[in-house]
C-alpha cells in the first residue's frame, strides 16, 4: 500500500464503465468494500512534522501500531478479496472477453495494493523523524531509552547504514554490555564517515572504549 495511494483501476465506478461488465458482480462488490476499508485508513497519522517531544512520538507510534495498523490490514484483506473475485470472474464461462481483460487489470492492481505494506516497513523519513524526537532529548552521554531502542531498531532494519541507528543503537549495545553489538554498529559509521566529520574523535574514543584499550 505504498504511500496509501489508491489506483483508480480499483474503483467500483471505473469496473462499472468496463466493456461487458454486468450491472451487478461480484468484482463490483469487492471493489466498493476495498474503497470504504480504504477510505477508513487515516494517512493523517503518518504525518510528523508537528512531534516535539519523545513523549508525542512514543504515542503516536502506540497510535499507529494499534489503531492504523488495524485498518491498514483491514483494506489489505479487502484487496485479497477483490483479487479472489476477479479470478472467479476470469474463469467464469458466461463473461466477456473485454470483461475478462478488465478483471485481469483488476486483478493485477489488488495483489499489488494488498501485499504492500504502510506500517510495517515505515518510510525511513519518517523512522528518522521519530528517532530524532527521542535522541534530542537525551543528554550528553545518556543512554537511549528502551522506547527510543525500539524506533532505532526499526529505522535500523530500514535502513542498516543509517548512521543515527548506528551510533545510538552502539550506545544502547555498550550500556548493555554487548560490547560486540557496539563495535560492529561503531565500526560500520566510522567506515562511513567523512575524514573531518566532527563526531569522529568520539566515536573513535568509544570504539576504544568498547575494545577494553
Amino acid at each position: 500500500m505504498a504511500g496509501l495511494t489508491y489506483p483508480p483501476v480499483l474503483t467500483p465506478e471505473n469496473w462499472s464503465k468496463q466493456k461487458g461488465v454486468p450491472p451487478k458482480s461480484e468484482v463490483g462488490t469487492a471493489l466498493t468494500s476495498l474503497k470504504k476499508a480504504h477510505g477508513n485508513v487515516d494517512t493523517g497519522l503518518l504525518d510528523t512534522g508537528k512531534l516535539k517531544t519523545a513523549e508525542d512520538v512514543q504515542t503516536r507510534i502506540d497510535t499507529i501500531d494499534e489503531a492504523l495498523n488495524k485498518t491498514v490490514k483491514a483494506a489489505s484483506g479487502a484487496a485479497s478479496d477483490v483479487s479472489a473475485a476477479a479470478k472467479n470472474f476470469q474463469k467464469a464461462k458466461d463473461s466477456a472477453k473485454e470483461a475478462v481483460t478488465a478483471a485481469g487489470a483488476v486483478l493485477k492492481a489488488a495483489d499489488a495494493y494488498a501485499k504492500a505494506d504502510a506500517l510495517g516497513t515505515l518510510d525511513t523519513r519518517t523512522l528518522t523523524d521519530w528517532a530524532e524526537a527521542h535522541v534530542r532529548q537525551l543528554k550528553p552521554g545518556e543512554t537511549p531509552s528502551p522506547a527510543a531502542v525500539t524506533v532505532l531498531e526499526r529505522l535500523e532494519k530500514a535502513e542498516p547504514r543509517n548512521a543515527l541507528a548506528l551510533f545510538y543503537l552502539g550506545a544502547a549495545a555498550f550500556a548493555a554490555g554487548d560490547k560486540p553489538g557496539a563495535l560492529r554498529r561503531w565500526n560500520t559509521l566510522l567506515a562511513l564517515l567523512p575524514a573531518d566529520a566532527p563526531i569522529r574523535g568520539l566515536l573513535e574514543e568509544r570504539i576504544k572504549a568498547a575494545e577494553g584499550k
